[in-house]
């Protein structure tokens, strides 16, 4: 290494001085340049890191605040639905079943609790309301069995119970 270096050193010696003034300079601007080069890129993402991290914080910010909506969204159910008493009545029953264009045929109480209720319409999508209307009356549907008659109608049965039994 040392010999590299004598030899860099007789070779600068037989230079004239302006030549090692440029020389000098030469490789200072070479250093500079490089030097930029290599922190630039280092700067500018630290710099669009620094942005994003604003922008999460933000957006975790507005999400704290907004907990309390999603909390009474979480069920996509309507809020003002506020039994204290899930007793089940085969008015009610009747009354979520028309409310979904469905006709209540039968509704009997069974020994475990439950209540089972047989109903028919004409569109199955009918009864997916039914049974989201009746999640967010506080009861568990247990079973469901839908049926397609000859004509077209749709024909089921379920098994419901209330979340408290």
């Amino acid at each position: 290494m040392n010999s590299v270096i004598d030899i860099f050193k007789s070779k600068l010696a037989l230079l004239q001085p302006r030549e090692r003034t440029l020389l000098v300079i030469g490789a200072w601007l070479l250093s500079a340049t490089a030097v930029f080069v290599l922190v630039t890129p280092m700067v500018t993402k630290q710099n669009e890191l620094a942005s994003k991290a604003e922008s999460i914080r933000e957006n975790l910010n507005w999400l704290q605040e907004q907990r309390s909506v999603v909390v009474r969204l979480q069920n996509n159910c309507a809020s003002n639905h506020s039994h204290t008493q899930l007793t089940s009545t085969k008015g009610d029953f009747e009354r979520l079943t028309r409310r979904n264009q469905l006709s209540l045929d039968q509704s009997t109480t069974k020994s475990n609790g439950g209540t089972e209720l047989t109903f028919s319409g004409s569109d199955a999508n009918r009864v997916m309301h039914l049974v989201h209307e009746l999640a967010c009356e506080g009861f568990v549907v247990e079973s469901l069995d839908i049926q397609r008659s000859a004509d077209g109608k749709i024909k089921g049965a379920m098994e419901v119970a209330s979340v408290e039994s």
